[in-house]
């Protein structure tokens, strides 16, 4: 009586104790299979909602077109005598455009022209372009009395000279001492010289 009564225990613990391990295989089982549900349902969320995190990363990555502003830019060209140790300036202002802009314009413009020019100064306020000439300034000239006219040279270089006018002197009464000059050539180091001489040849 005794021994059934030990075996009975003994099953009766068997099955109780399979029963734990089932219940807890149960639990564990279905755990997992709603951890997967949930990983099915966020592939699927992503492919109806294609919008990802790359995807937003790329669109934070692009840049918004820049509006250039536009200044009321001084523009100036320096040509620098190197014969003469002269320079002639030319400046204009360039209303309602901005300094990358102007630089392109003038970059083609002196290229159609065949100058060569270096930056020598740039901003928002002011763009100054420079270049060195070997030779005088057109502010230099020689004028030279040759048979009945008077022949005003622009001196480019010792040697080199461009004719700049010539003046009939058939009806002109030239005093003696510049006729005299004249015909040695006389030397005119600016244009208000060479506009004095004329004056007075015409007067």
């Amino acid at each position: 009586m005794g021994i059934d009564l030990k075996y009975k225990i003994m099953f009766f613990s068997g099955i109780f104790l399979l029963f734990v391990v089932g219940v807890f295989v149960g639990f564990k089982a279905n755990d997992i299979f709603h951890a997967d549900e949930e990983v099915i349902q966020t592939a699927s969320n992503q492919e109806d909602n294609p919008v990802n995190s790359s995807k937003v990363d790329i669109y934070d990555e692009q840049t918004t077109p820049t509006i250039s502003k536009k200044y009321d830019i001084e523009l100036v060209y320096e040509d620098c005598y190197t014969t003469c140790d002269d320079t002639i300036t030319k400046k204009e202002v360039i209303y309602n455009t901005s300094l990358e802009e102007l630089k392109e314009k003038e970059a083609e413009k002196q290229d159609k022209e065949g100058k060569v020019y270096k930056i020598k100064e740039e901003s928002n306020e002011k763009l100054v372009y420079s270049r060195n000439i070997p030779q005088n300034c057109p502010n230099h000239f020689r004028a030279v009395l040759e048979d009945d006219e008077i022949i005003i040279y622009n001196v480019v270089n010792e040697g080199v000279e461009t004719v700049y006018r010539k003046i009939s002197t058939e009806d002109k009464l030239l005093r003696d001492d510049m006729k005299e000059e004249l015909e040695e050539g006389l030397t005119l180091d600016s244009l208000e010289e060479l506009n004095l001489l004329i004056e007075d040849l015409e007067s």
